[in-house]
């Protein structure tokens, strides 16, 4: 049986079939944006690259390489380093190229389940263009874009929920079908961990392990055996992770790294100050410095966690309504328990809006996965389960029932509030306004022109 991430699901509603440009409408208008935006955050990428090479955090980030030993995050850096060694191309080249294929990728495997569930167009729009999902990608830079290394564990949970339904929908699945699986959860985890280990801990493990239980569970091995495999598959991870805290670097390390650059023609500025990539020297930044970032803006906190909410009540809506057999205490779960597990990052740093893509980025792939959601659900602490069946009572699903009631009367609207309100990268200089995509475009718009009338 073939995989159907979701399933296919009628196009039909009570009145026949629905015309089909009432059905393309969402993807047509989600795919524009994202190459719009997309394209925007390359050239302005691009001339930030140009003028001052790693002074921004995106860039920066995968400059962290093993020139120094081995240190948290160094990973890509090394890859990206070796490649641009093999092939001749320049840093930039090879980092906008890879991470805006796997970028695309996602966007495009998103765009095919959506489009599968058939359905309102309305809520097909609301779940594509949800600020807190992958379109977040392109409205938050500076301090965070699908250039940075955030998209990776989204691409990678995807792929795991992809192989996790073909395992179970094999000809006959056995525990021998579960190998592959448990090779790529093994290969996958431990790149991501020497990728940013505080992200995979805490924004990617969580879920991910919760899957392949459910994955094994299914197939009928036992509890106990389950555990095992799932803590065997995840342990190099998690030795990784553990030398990563370990080896985290210093000023030194991070001296040695910047100028191990400059073998590779990339003119970074190694002398401490306001052009030192800011990733880099962040390697030699203490606990207590890391904290006092997120402590500085605590007071715009109440507000995040009301973005959230309300990003998070128009998640449960669509799927709620594009998919009428998924259970609201299912959705709920598969909401909350990430977003808890999660909650160390945002004591550690404050780039909140990142923290929260990184999670509900890979949510959506479950959520919209009829063998997962309900798999991973049940593989909960029975405590967990019953809490959130209790949530998922008559008086949540009559206010639920009544948003998307009162949604189908004012669609314009709400589809104007998603094309405009983005969620924030980071709680400082103004981001709600900078990271608006209209704002976007009209900024871009007059920088280009003021180019070229100059």
């Amino acid at each position: 049986m073939a995989s159907n991430s979701g399933g296919i699901r009628s196009t039909t509603g009570a009145s026949g079939t629905l015309p089909r440009m009432a059905l393309a409408w969402p993807s047509i208008v989600f795919g524009t944006a994202i190459l719009l935006l997309g394209a925007i955050r390359l050239c302005e990428a691009h001339w930030y690259f140009a003028q001052s090479p790693g002074m921004d955090w995106n860039s920066s980030e995968w400059m962290i390489d093993y020139a120094a030993g081995f240190v948290r995050r160094g990973l890509d850096g090394a890859m990206l380093a070796r490649l641009m060694r093999i092939t001749g191309l320049g840093f930039f080249t090879l980092w906008a190229s890879i991470t805006t294929a796997v970028y695309l990728g996602v966007c495009w495997h998103l765009l095919r389940q959506v489009n599968r569930l058939g359905g309102s167009a309305i809520w097909r729009f609301l779940l594509l263009l949800n600020p807190a999902l992958v379109a977040f990608a392109v409205e938050c830079a500076p301090d965070g874009s699908f250039l940075r290394k955030d998209v990776l564990f989204v691409a990678a949970t995807a792929l795991l929920v992809c192989l996790g339904e073909r395992t179970l929908h094999s000809a006959q699945p056995t525990a021998r079908n579960m190998l592959p699986l448990l090779a790529a959860a093994c290969a996958l985890s431990t790149a991501l961990a020497l990728t940013h280990e505080g992200i995979f801990l805490f924004g990617w493990l969580p879920l991910n392990f919760a899957l392949l239980l459910a994955v094994l569970s299914r197939l009928r091995i036992h509890r106990l055996t389950s555990w095992l495999l799932a803590l065997s598959a995840f342990l190099p991870a998690l030795v990784a992770t553990a030398a990563s805290i370990h080896w985290h670097g210093d000023a030194r390390t991070a001296q040695i790294i910047c100028q191990s650059w400059h073998g590779l023609s990339v003119p970074t500025v190694c002398k401490a100050g306001g052009q030192f990539p800011p990733a880099v020297d962040g390697l030699a930044w203490s606990f207590s410095y890391a904290l006092s970032l997120p402590l500085s803006v605590a007071s715009r906190f109440p507000f995040f966690i009301v973005l959230v909410v309300f990003c998070g009540s128009i998640e449960i809506a669509a799927i709620h309504r594009l998919i009428p057999s998924a259970r609201l205490d299912h959705l709920l779960a598969l909401l909350a328990l990430p977003l808890l597990a999660s909650i160390p990052l945002y004591l550690l740093g404050w780039d909140w809006g990142r923290f929260l893509f990184t999670v509900t980025g890979q949510q959506v792939w479950v959520l919209l996965s009829d063998t997962m959601r309900p798999a991973v659900f049940d593989v909960l602490p029975k405590g967990l389960r019953r809490l959130a069946t209790r949530a998922a009572g008559t008086r949540l699903t009559e206010r639920l029932d009544a948003f998307m009631h009162r949604t189908l009367y004012a669609p314009p609207i709400l589809c104007l509030i998603l094309l405009i309100l983005p969620v924030p990268p980071v709680p400082q200089r103004n981001p709600m306004l900078y990271s608006s995509p209209p704002v976007i475009v009209i900024q871009f718009a007059r920088q280009l022109i003021a180019h070229y009338h100059v």
